[in-house]
C-alpha cells in the first residue's frame, strides 16, 4: 500500500493506491470543510501537507494558508472515514510553517510530525 498527499488548485487529496489499482482518492477539502485559497508559497515546492500509514488507517497533517490553521486527523481507507474528530490549531501570524514529514513510530505508537521552521 502507498499515499501520496497533494495539492490540486487549492484541494488538498490524498491518494490510496497498491501495485495495481488506486483505493481511494480523499478529498479532504470537502470532508472537513476547507475552501480551496491554499496555493503553493513562491520558491518553496512543498505541498503543505504530510501522511503515514498506521495500520489501515492514515494520519493527516496539513496547514491552511489562509485561516493560518494546522489540521490533523486520522483516516481509515477501508471504512473511508476520518476516526476522529479533526484537531485545529491556530498558529499567530506565520505563513511559512507547514509540514515537511510526518513518520510514525510503531514501538512507541507515536506520530512524529516534522515543520519547515521547527
Amino acid at each position: 500500500m502507498f499515499n501520496i498527499p497533494y495539492i490540486d488548485n487549492g484541494n488538498f487529496k490524498v491518494l490510496v493506491f497498491n501495485k495495481t489499482k488506486n483505493i481511494v482518492t480523499l478529498d479532504i477539502n470537502s470532508e472537513i470543510g476547507l475552501d480551496n485559497s491554499t496555493r503553493p508559497l513562491g520558491g518553496l515546492p512543498d505541498p503543505m501537507i504530510e501522511t503515514c500509514f498506521i495500520d489501515n488507517n492514515i494520519f493527516v497533517n496539513l496547514f491552511h494558508t489562509k485561516t493560518l490553521c494546522m489540521y490533523h486527523f486520522t483516516y481509515n481507507f477501508l471504512s473511508q472515514k476520518i476516526m476522529n474528530e479533526p484537531v485545529k490549531t491556530q498558529l499567530d501570524h506565520c505563513t511559512v510553517n507547514f509540514p515537511i514529514g510526518t513518520f510514525y513510530d510503531d514501538e512507541k505508537d507515536r506520530v512524529y510530525c516534522f515543520f519547515r521552521q521547527g
